[in-house]
């Protein structure tokens, strides 16, 4: 019994580069409670808003980060499967020019 596993590498990589977008426009600056706490006019709250968006900020960067590492792993794995497909289409060339040469 034979399997085969057919991957569109193409799609692969356009997934890739969908993910890789998808982060844009999602920075978030912990500078914001600068507006807020003006706007409020308490230094308390102005505090509390303070750690609230720098560990929300935090959040966002990490987030931002493992987008950017999900997006790598589709592209490594088309890369690789396109240098074995190389490597076997130049082993399979060579093969068949030494055997033409008997």
């Amino acid at each position: 019994m034979a399997a085969t596993i057919d991957v569109d590498l193409d799609a692969l990589e356009g997934m890739a580069a969908a993910v890789r977008t998808a982060g844009e426009g999602l920075a978030f600056s912990h500078l914001l409670t600068g507006d807020c706490s003006a706007a409020l006019g308490s230094g308390g709250v102005a505090g509390v808003l303070g750690e609230v968006t720098v560990h929300l900020a935090r959040r966002v960067d990490l987030a931002l980060e493992l987008l950017g590492r999900l997006a790598a792993l589709p592209a490594e794995f088309v890369a690789g499967m396109r240098a074995v497909d190389e490597g076997l289409a130049a082993q399979a060339g060579g093969s068949a020019g030494a055997g033409a040469a008997r």
